[in-house]
């Protein structure tokens, strides 16, 4: 992938970053890194979101890689799968929502401005896409329409920091309950840094519980059939 000096070095920096914040595993090298990257630019970038020119992607945040990659490539307690370039394209192409549009103030070469940005879901997962700067910013898989199962302290988190709660414990399936949190996540302005491409300590906290909630519900099941 040819870059030029100043877009490789923002990658480089994006890979260390999520690296030493656990976003991706330190035995991902950046070769690796940059492979996911021209993967990610040779799938996604040009579509249009549900065919509309108004909503096409340009580009992708350094996270947005963080997220197609996860932590582990095989399902381990308490470690996060990647979303997969076959899922985020079904949800380009097939939206079954998109979320009135949310704002972030944002800080990008010194200059100040306010990002509108919106949630599109899919059948698998969602992810958030920038309307002004046109990129997709973050990216979640879902679990499967079952019964769904939180734990003491996840569920502490839920009801301490996620308004109308309930929709999420007492939901009728894990895919409803992880789209519901999924939702607030990325819509959440406190769950992202100032630069408004990377989750704050709260949005950390956040997608821990939701990886968590993940695992207990769809990835142990499957482990122990």
């Amino acid at each position: 992938m040819k870059y030029n000096d100043s877009k490789r070095y923002a990658l480089l920096q994006g890979y260390v970053k999520a690296v030493n914040k656990g976003d991706i595993s330190p035995l991902i090298g950046f070769d690796l890194y940059e492979i996911k990257a021209k993967e990610i630019k040779d799938e996604l970038v040009g579509l249009k979101i549900s065919n509309d020119i108004n909503y096409e992607i340009t580009d992708f945040s350094t996270h947005f890689i963080d997220r197609v990659l996860g932590q582990t490539s095989t399902s381990h307690e308490g470690m996060r799968l990647g979303t997969t370039i076959e899922q985020l394209k079904d949800s380009i192409a097939n939206p079954r929502k998109i979320s009135e549009p949310f704002f972030k103030n944002m800080k990008k070469n010194g200059e100040e401005y306010l990002d509108e940005r919106i949630n599109i879901t899919g059948k698998s997962c969602s992810f958030v896409y920038s309307r002004k700067d046109k990129l997709v910013v973050q990216a979640t898989s879902f679990g499967e329409d079952i019964m769904i199962i939180i734990n003491d302290k996840n569920k502490k988190f839920v009801k301490n920091h996620i308004p109308n709660a309930d929709k999420i414990l007492n939901s009728a399936s894990v895919r409803d309950a992880l789209e519901a949190f999924s939702d607030w996540l990325d819509m959440n302005p406190d769950c992202w840094d100032e630069n408004g491409y990377d989750y704050s300590d709260l949005g950390r906290q956040a997608q821990k519980v939701y990886d968590d909630i993940l695992y207990d519900n769809v990835y142990a099941n499957k482990s122990n059939t």
